[in-house]
């Protein structure tokens, strides 16, 4: 069983970047847990590699596709952020629906349902690390408590196809805050 943490976030991770800035979490966000009619996500996540930033960005619809995507990215090696979003309404400074995982750590990741109601996914069964964690946020080394890192990479790859795959449903979990916050 996965825990599902409360939305309120973590020091630095509480922010979450749209186009160059910086959004308050969960004010700016908006609710419906439904992906467009085409279940289409826009997946992003960028690596800062000292005076060079690669930003990666692509569009998909398939599951299967998806999670291959995720399993290259967690292969690398390199802690990242990847955001899986609905498509931006450009009327709007909300961010859409969407989730996060933290990939490239070889034990550790984290997913984060970005909604109103969402909040950071935990497994109980998996030990806390003795501490935090930093992923690349979109060219920014962010750090994460180790508390909101009770999560394999391989669940998170999971959770983020089954996102995709139910048309944005939120990750089916007990609501719970993490210590850190």
């Amino acid at each position: 069983a996965l825990l599902f943490l409360s939305r309120r976030q973590p020091s630095d991770a509480h922010l979450v970047h749209r186009h160059g800035r910086m959004l308050e979490r969960p004010t700016d966000i908006r609710h419906p847990h439904r992906l467009r009619k085409d279940d289409r996500v826009k997946v992003t996540w960028t690596y800062d590699r000292g005076d060079q930033r690669a930003n990666h960005e692509v569009e998909l619809d398939d599951p299967n596709a998806l999670e291959a995507l995720l399993r290259e990215i967690q292969k690398t090696g390199e802690p990242v952020v990847v955001t899986i979003f609905d498509e931006l309404n450009e009327d709007s400074d909300d961010l859409p629906p969407g989730i996060q995982i933290g990939l490239g750590h070889p034990t550790y990741a984290f997913a984060l349902h970005v909604a109103d109601d969402g909040g950071y996914v935990n497994d109980p069964m998996v030990e806390t690390p003795t501490e935090g964690l930093q992923f690349d946020f979109g060219g920014v080394p962010t750090e994460y408590p180790a508390e909101c890192l009770r999560l394999r990479p391989e669940t998170a790859v999971q959770l983020a196809v089954t996102f995709l795959k139910t048309g944005g449903r939120p990750p089916e979990a007990v609501s719970q805050r993490c210590a850190a916050i």
